[in-house]
């Protein structure tokens, strides 16, 4: 029959466009699943890039710390505090009275000077005997503060109110402060120091 013919060849025709789009189907399926698969596994390649950042970022940052604790560091001794005050801007005034005060404490044994606070300091055995104070905290002179004897501190406050005073930290342990922008006594002065260096060098 006529009409059976053209129906056969129409089934035909049919048969392979379902065969294909039969095969295409888990094609899809399968690039619809790798889909989701690809895009995790970029994600956590660019989370493990951003985490591999961040820590050469701190790593870099701690190294720059390390190396800036080295260069404040180096200058001093092993163990040895590091003075973080800045250096102050010395008048002609006290420039003179720093370089009496050097040339005083320099000839009394075992001394070295280091500056401490900002500040120049004279010290025994690695110890404290003589403190620059060039108008510390607001103070209006320039002076020196000493360990003086019990008792002195009161003596001599009492004697010369206007020379001797009570530093400020030392002074309840019986420090005193001379002022010496007032054209003090210098040979006074080298005693008080001398003074100053032997209560000191003889604590152990």
């Amino acid at each position: 029959m006529p009409g059976s013919g053209k129906a056969a060849a129409q089934r035909k025709a049919v048969a392979p466009k379902k065969a294909a789009a039969a095969n295409a189907a888990p094609e899809k399926a399968a690039s619809a699943k790798a889909a989701p698969r690809n895009a995790a596994t970029g994600r956590k390649a660019a989370l493990g890039n951003a985490a591999t950042g961040r820590k050469a970022a701190l790593g870099n940052a701690a190294t720059g710390r390390k190396a800036a604790v080295a260069r404040t560091t180096a200058a001093s001794k092993p163990g040895e505090r590091v003075s973080t005050h800045p250096v102050k801007q010395r008048t002609a005034v006290s420039e003179a009275i720093i370089e009496r005060l050097r040339e005083i404490c320099e000839v009394l044994p075992d001394t070295s000077e280091k500056v401490s606070w900002g500040e120049p300091t004279w010290r025994v055995r690695g110890k404290i005997y003589a403190q620059v104070a060039d108008r510390h905290h607001g103070n209006e002179h320039v002076a020196v503060w000493l360990p003086a004897p019990d008792g002195a501190q009161a003596a001599l406050i009492d004697s010369d109110p206007q020379r001797f005073f009570r530093p400020p930290y030392v002074g309840p342990r019986g420090w005193i402060g001379v002022v010496l922008d007032t054209k003090p006594d210098w040979n006074m002065v080298a005693a008080l120091i001398a003074q100053a260096h032997e209560l000191i060098a003889r604590k152990r």
